[in-house]
C-alpha cells in the first residue's frame, strides 16, 4: 500500500515540474514577443549619374548621302541615213573611249553622191539661166528708157521683172537640194558627237540599217557627276547660293573599294522631287579619265560635303541621346530634359540645339540617361573628364 502511495506521489510531482516548466517557458517566449523592438533608421541614397559638362558653341556639320555616278550625257547614238555598213573603227567597241568629231563608221554612200551630183547640175543649170535672166532684165529696163517713154510699163513682163524672181527661185531651191543632198552624203560618215566612252555597239560590219536606226550608246567624259538629294534641314547647313561661282567642295568615297575622289558643287535643282520630297544637289567631277582614275559611270559612292558653321549647338557624345530622342541635364542637381532637335551628326558626336535659356552657361548633360528617370529627381553628379567646353 504505501509503495503505490510512493508511486502516486512522485508521478504527481512529475507532472506539476513539466506544468511548471512549460508555464515558465510560455511567460518568457510571450514576454520576448511584447518586448519593442528597435527601429533601424533608413538612409535615402542619392543615385549617382555620368555627365559632362557642355557650353554651346559654332560648328561646321558635314552634309552626307548616297548616290550613283553618272556621265553628263548619255546618248543613243542613232543613223540620220540608210545604207550598208562599209567600215567600223577599231575603237568602236564597248568599253573604248573617243575624241569629239573621231569616225566611229561608214556606210556605202554611192547613191547619195549620184544624188548629190544630180542636185549639183540643177544647180548650175538655174545659176546659167539666173545669169541670162539677168541679162536680158537689165537689157529690157535700157531699151525702156531709151524709148521716151515716162513711167512703168503695163506688165511687169515687159522689164523682166517676174521671170528674173523665177530664176532666183530655181536657184536657191536647188542650193537647198545640194545641201540636202551634202548633208546625207555627210551622214554616211558616222562620228562622235563629244568626247566619249562606248557603251554599247549595236552594228556590224557588212550590216544594213534604216535611218534612224540605234548605232552605239554613248556616255561622255567632260565631267561626271552624282545627283545628292537634300532635305531641308540639310540645304539649311549649306551656303545659301550655290552655283558656279561659289567653290563648295565634296569627296566622293566608293562604298566598295573606300578610294576617295574631289568633286565640286555644279548646281542646286531648282524643283522638289515627287517621290522623295527633296531637292538635288549635283556635284561634278571634271575631266574625269584624267583626274579621277578609277572612278568610272555607274560607281555607288557616299557624298561628303563640309557646311558652313552653325551657332548655339551642343556637341554631344551619342550616347547622351536617350531612348525617346531625349537629351537629361541637371539643374541644380536634379533631373530636366528636352527633345533634342538634331542638326547633325558623326561617328562620335550629334549635334543638338538647346534651349535658348541654356545658351549663355555651361550644362551638365548626362551621358547614359535611362529610361527609368523622371523629372525633379534628384541625383549626384559624376563630372566625366570629357567635357566639350575645354
Amino acid at each position: 500500500m504505501s509503495r503505490k502511495l510512493s508511486k502516486g506521489l512522485i508521478f504527481s510531482v512529475a507532472i506539476a515540474v513539466l506544468i511548471g516548466a512549460f508555464s515558465f517557458n510560455h511567460f518568457k517566449i510571450e514576454a520576448q514577443n511584447n518586448r519593442p523592438i528597435p527601429q533601424k533608421k533608413t538612409e535615402v541614397k542619392i543615385p549617382e549619374v555620368g555627365v559632362i559638362s557642355v557650353k554651346p558653341s559654332s560648328y561646321a556639320i558635314d552634309v552626307s548621302g548616297y548616290a550613283a555616278v553618272k556621265p553628263h550625257y548619255e546618248l543613243t547614238l542613232v543613223s540620220g541615213v540608210s545604207g550598208m555598213v562599209e567600215s567600223i573603227n577599231e575603237k568602236f567597241e564597248s568599253g573604248q573611249v573617243v575624241k569629239k568629231g573621231e569616225i566611229l563608221l561608214t556606210l556605202e554612200n554611192s547613191d547619195y553622191l549620184e544624188v548629190l551630183a544630180s542636185a549639183e547640175e540643177t544647180l548650175a543649170s538655174a545659176q546659167v539661166d539666173l545669169y541670162e535672166m539677168q541679162r536680158e532684165a537689165l537689157q529690157a529696163n535700157a531699151e525702156w528708157k531709151n524709148s521716151g517713154m515716162r513711167g512703168k510699163p503695163d506688165s511687169p513682163l515687159v522689164l523682166r521683172e517676174p521671170q528674173l524672181k523665177a530664176a532666183k527661185a530655181s536657184v536657191a531651191a536647188a542650193e537647198k537640194a545640194v545641201a540636202s543632198a551634202q548633208k546625207n552624203v555627210d551622214l554616211t560618215t558616222v562620228k562622235a558627237p563629244f568626247d566619249a566612252i562606248i557603251v554599247e555597239r549595236n552594228v556590224s560590219l557588212g550590216g544594213y540599217i534604216q535611218g534612224s536606226s540605234e548605232l552605239a550608246t554613248l556616255y561622255s567624259t567632260d565631267y561626271f557627276e552624282a545627283s545628292l538629294p537634300l532635305s531641308k534641314k540639310d540645304l539649311n547647313k549649306l551656303p545659301s547660293t550655290i552655283d558656279q561661282q561659289t567653290t563648295l567642295s565634296a569627296v566622293l568615297t566608293d562604298v566598295d573599294s573606300n578610294q576617295s575622289w574631289t568633286g565640286v558643287a555644279k548646281r542646286l535643282e531648282q524643283y522638289i522631287n515627287e517621290s522623295n520630297r527633296q531637292q538635288s544637289l549635283i556635284i561634278a567631277i571634271d575631266n574625269p579619265l584624267l583626274n579621277a582614275k578609277g572612278l568610272v559611270p555607274g560607281t555607288f559612292v557616299e557624298i561628303n560635303i563640309q557646311g558652313k558653321e552653325i551657332d548655339n549647338l551642343w556637341q554631344l557624345p551619342s550616347s547622351s541621346l536617350s531612348q525617346r530622342g531625349e537629351v537629361w541635364y541637371l539643374e541644380n542637381n536634379t533631373l530636366a530634359n528636352f527633345s533634342a532637335d538634331i542638326i547633325g551628326s558623326d561617328e562620335t558626336y550629334i549635334y543638338v540645339v538647346p534651349p535658348s535659356a541654356l545658351f549663355e552657361k555651361n550644362t551638365q548633360v548626362l551621358l547614359h540617361p535611362l529610361s527609368s528617370y523622371l523629372k525633379g529627381m534628384q541625383v549626384q553628379p559624376v563630372i566625366s573628364e570629357e567635357s566639350s567646353d575645354e
